[in-house]
């Protein structure tokens, strides 16, 4: 049976069939997130965005990208998690010139390159002689 909403296409989204969503709601997602970093906090592991995301059920980043699209209380949860481990990264970071160098470029669109401009300017120089050879001349003879 097909309605109207879905146009003949039972996998339309919208139909509202499927498994239902892993988290109930942000609170209870935002306490595995905090939950993935204590591990890691425990066992001396680096967080990685992948690990939280397998961590909290999810099958890949994408999947657990997309429960940013739920609602505004998701995204925020969501970009909280990507937050904390991006700060962990920057401290890993920070110890060498080349990683903040690195940090600096590709988290806040610094630009590692030297702008200059350049602008031409033509003069042109009349010189004329500080002495006339012939004035010279007639003084010698």
């Amino acid at each position: 049976m097909t309605t109207t909403k879905n146009k003949g296409n039972s996998n339309a989204l919208g139909n509202f069939t499927g498994r239902p969503p892993k988290f109930a709601n942000a609170k209870k997602l935002l306490k595995k997130i905090n939950e993935y970093f204590e591990h890691c906090h425990e066992t001396n592991k680096r967080p990685l965005i992948i690990g939280l995301a397998l961590y909290c059920g999810f099958a890949s980043r994408e999947s657990f990208y997309q429960m940013k699209h739920r609602d505004n209380d998701f995204a925020r949860v969501i970009e909280y998690g990507r937050s904390m481990v991006s700060a962990t990264y920057e401290e890993y970071l920070l110890d060498k010139a080349s990683g903040a160098k690195f940090a600096l470029v590709n988290l806040d669109k610094w630009s590692d390159k030297t702008e200059q401009e350049v602008t031409q300017t033509n003069v042109v120089l009349t010189m004329k002689p500080s002495f006339d050879f012939e004035e010279e001349s007639e003084a010698e003879e």
